[in-house]
Parts: C-alpha cells; sequence; structure tokens
C-alpha cells in the first residue's frame, strides 16, 4: 500500500471523526465547541437515538417480568401499537445481556430511560467505538472492492470520496445506530464475494463472511433483501464461473440459510410464548405504511391517535375493533388492508412505486432533506453505470458478473424501499457502492477522451 493511499485513509478517518463529533444539529455541535463546551459536545456524541432508547424500554419490560403494553407505548410517544414483537428482537436480547452485565458491574445504580444516563452513554461509546474500528476495516475493502474495476488512482479516490460522503460524515454515520456498523458489514462481504469468484475463499474467509451476515440481518433485518438480490444474481450468472467456485457459493448460501434459521428459533419461541403465533415479527404495519390511499412513497404517521387525521379513521373504517386487537392481529389486519388496496387499485401501486423509485434517488439525506450536490453525482453515476451494465447484458450479451455485483446493494436497499417506504437510510447501505459505480463511470469517460483525443492527435 502506498503512502498516498495512507494518507487518503487518514483522511477518511478523520472525516469519520468529524461526523461523530458533529452529531446531531451541526450548528450547535460547531457552537458547543467554539464556546467551550467540548465536554457537551462529547456526551451528545454518545447519545442514544429514540429508537434504541425504545429498544432499552422492552429489554427492561422483559428482564422484570412486565408486558411492554399498547397503552404504556401510547403515554410516551403518542402511538396506539404495542411494539413488542414490531422492534428486531436481537438488539433487545443485546440489550438485555448488557444490562445483566451493568447491574452486576453497578448494583447500586438503576438504569433510567435517559440518553444521559450511565448505561446509555457506556453503550452509546461502545457502539460509536466498534461503528469507527468497523469503518476503519471497511476502507481496506472497499479500495479491493474497486481495484477490480479501478486503477490505482481512481481507487485512492474512491476512498476519498467515501470519507467525505454526506450520509458517513454528517447524517447516518454519525448517529448511534445499527446502520453505521452494518454497512461496513456489507462491504467486508460484498468484497469476499469478489474474491470467491476470482480466487476462491479460505474457511477463514467463509466464516468471516457468515458472521458478518448473521450479524447484519439479525440487527437489521432489512438487510435480508440485498443478502437475496446476491443470491438471485449468483444463481442467474452461476455458469460464468467454474464448477469449484460454485459449489462454494452453494456451500456458502446454505451456512448463511442454516445459521439464520437457527437464529430465528428463539424470536419464534418468544413470540408463539407471547401471542400463540409462531411469527418472527409483527411488520403489518411498515407494509401498510407503503400501500394505503394516503401513501406518498416516503415514511408518514400512519398510527397517529388524532382522530381526525385521516389514517386514524380509515384503518378504524376499514378494521372494525381495531383498537380492541393484540399486536400480531394488528399486523395481520393492516398486511391484509394494504394487499386489497394494490389489488384494488393497481395503477395507483403502480404510480407508487414510480414515485417511492423517484424519492428513492432525491439527492438528500436521512433527516437532512435538502438538496445535496454529492448525492446528486453519486446518483447520476449509478443510474449512468446501470445503463452501461444494462446496454453491455442485453444489447452486446456480454453479462460480467462481478459487474452486477455492485448493483446488488443498490437492487436490495430499493426493494425494501418498494416493499415498504422510502428510508434514506436503507439507501445507506448501497451508497459506498454507488461511489465505486460513479468512479467506474468518471475513468470510462475519461479514458474514452484520452482515447479520441489521442486518435485526433
Amino acid at each position: 500500500m502506498g503512502i498516498r493511499t495512507r494518507w487518503i485513509i487518514a483522511a477518511a478517518l478523520v472525516c469519520r471523526l468529524a461526523g461523530m463529533l458533529l452529531a446531531g444539529d451541526t450548528g450547535l455541535a460547531v457552537r458547543n465547541v467554539v464556546h467551550g463546551h467540548a465536554g457537551e459536545q462529547l456526551l451528545r456524541m454518545f447519545e442514544v437515538n429514540n429508537d434504541e432508547l425504545l429498544i432499552a424500554e422492552i429489554a427492561l419490560c422483559q428482564r422484570n417480568g412486565l408486558s411492554y403494553s399498547s397503552s404504556h407505548e401510547a403515554k410516551r410517544a403518542g402511538y396506539v401499537y404495542d411494539f413488542t414483537a414490531f422492534r428486531p428482537s436481537y438488539p433487545v436480547y443485546l440489550h438485555i445481556v448488557l444490562q445483566n452485565v451493568f447491574h452486576l458491574l453497578f448494583p447500586g445504580h438503576e438504569i433510567r430511560l435517559d440518553k444521559r444516563d450511565p448505561y446509555f452513554l457506556m453503550y452509546g461509546a461502545a457502539l460509536q467505538l466498534v461503528s469507527f474500528l468497523l469503518f476503519f476495516a471497511s476502507l481496506f475493502w472497499l479500495r479491493m472492492i474497486a481495484q477490480y474495476f479501478l486503477k490505482p488512482i481512481y481507487c485512492d479516490l474512491t476512498l476519498l470520496l467515501y470519507g467525505l460522503h454526506p450520509a458517513v460524515m454528517l447524517y447516518v454515520g454519525s448517529l448511534v445506530n445499527y446502520e453505521a456498523v452494518t454497512v461496513s458489514l456489507i462491504i467486508i462481504n460484498l468484497a469476499l464475494l469478489l474474491k470467491l469468484i476470482h480466487s476462491g475463499l479460505t474457511s477463514k474467509e467463509k466464516a468471516v463472511f457468515m458472521a458478518g451476515f448473521l450479524i447484519s440481518v439479525l440487527f437489521r433485518p432489512q438487510q435480508l433483501f440485498i443478502y437475496l438480490a446476491l443470491l438471485l444474481l449468483m444463481t442467474l450468472m452461476r455458469m460464468q464461473v467454474s464448477k469449484s467456485v460454485r459449489v462454494q457459493m452453494v456451500r456458502l448460501a446454505m451456512g448463511c440459510t442454516i445459521l439464520y434459521a437457527v437464529s430465528c428459533i428463539p424470536v419464534v419461541v418468544r413470540n408463539y410464548r407471547i401471542f400463540s403465533t409462531a411469527t418472527m415479527g409483527t411488520n403489518g404495519l411498515n407494509f401498510y405504511r407503503g400501500h394505503n390511499p394516503f401513501a406518498r412513497g416516503s415514511w408518514c404517521n400512519t398510527c397517529s391517535t388524532d382522530s381526525t387525521e385521516p389514517y386514524y379513521q380509515y384503518i378504524r373504517n376499514e378494521i372494525p375493533g381495531y383498537d380492541a386487537l393484540i399486536e400480531t392481529e394488528k399486523s395481520k389486519a393492516l398486511q391484509k388492508l394494504a394487499i386489497s388496496w394494490m389489488v384494488h387499485h393497481p395503477l395507483l401501486e403502480l404510480r407508487l412505486c414510480l414515485r417511492k423509485t423517484a424519492v428513492y434517488f432525491i439527492p438528500v439525506n436521512s433527516d437532512h432533506h435538502v438538496f445535496n450536490l454529492f448525492n446528486a453525482l453519486y446518483h447520476a453515476g449509478c443510474l449512468l453505470y446501470c445503463l452501461f451494465l444494462a446496454y453491455d447484458a442485453f444489447i452486446r450479451k456480454q453479462p460480467k458478473i462481478a459487474e452486477w455485483i455492485l448493483v446488488a446493494p443498490l437492487a436490495g436497499s430499493l426493494l425494501v424501499s418498494l416493499v415498504f417506504y422510502v428510508g434514506y437510510r436503507w439507501r445507506y447501505y448501497a451508497e459506498p457502492f454507488m461511489v465505486v459505480m460513479t468512479m467506474v463511470m468518471i475513468q470510462r469517460f475519461i479514458s474514452a477522451w484520452r482515447h479520441r483525443k489521442a486518435i485526433q492527435s
């Protein structure tokens, strides 16, 4: 690795640290530092978000043998749904373990649902450290991915642009959540897949891939769509690789499937004990949010308790006795209502899907819906890359599996948005690869310009 690459990696790490330090309101963060309140900003850097507080609250209730009732949730956040099985289960299990360890270390302290409680500050600091270390490791793997498509100078520029990416530096990467952890795992796993295609994997590398897969899908279940897209791609293009690589692909897919199936058992058992129904979760609400007469493509609060809201009235008109249902019954009823609307309004559903696709590519960021030039560049480069790829595959009849692998995270995260609704933190899973695709297009255009110039001279 050259000195230039090392300096660029260092610059990317500085950008990441700056993003962590500027967590939350950037203007407020700068004022805190300027006015000598660096300690206050450091605490803000380790604060958890509201979703994490809800997950920790569920864990506290389960540790104390209490149910997490819809009325309790309604008092706190104005919702009318019981989130016991709505939230991912493994973050809850993680909090249960960590809370037990915390009480062993600090037996006299009672955990409070406050972002400044020592438990949550320690948890936030640990998660930020893990996130930063994985980000550091992912830079090397991202450069490995880029090396399959780009010359060394463009590989280094890819790392620099990724470090400067708005989502990494300011909007998602600075938040204490699992997106910042799992996106690094996706980068590592895609690099391993490219290595598998070209030269195969060692046993240790296969173990790393399966561990990364399992952590990703257990803590962010939406990422199943990305791995399903990868599996579909490998199936369609299996004849482009050697027989030994195909055997490794099958074994890797089977290993991941078995691990995921085994990890689902405690979740299904727990939900069956609570609801008398074998289910992984209650995501009918999110599905309904993406498919109803009022849906516009992005997130909307369809569980408002305001009886004047059209969502509130529509749900209760279509589902008699809705408020008396338990969580799983509400989920199934909302899922059925969404499917019914899709079946009876296919043209509206098609228009909604097109709208979601357009909203997905709007150059804005999570929690900061202002036009961003960086995003516009990456999205344009990504779309051009897909057009050239489609031309090679369907017009020239020369599909290349390695180049299509870059598109799998984009296809998976877009599919999440089409099935549910557009969430820009879900687009974050694809954004490192959007940078690579953009650099591939820049390299192509520069090479074509130089070739044309050489011919003219």
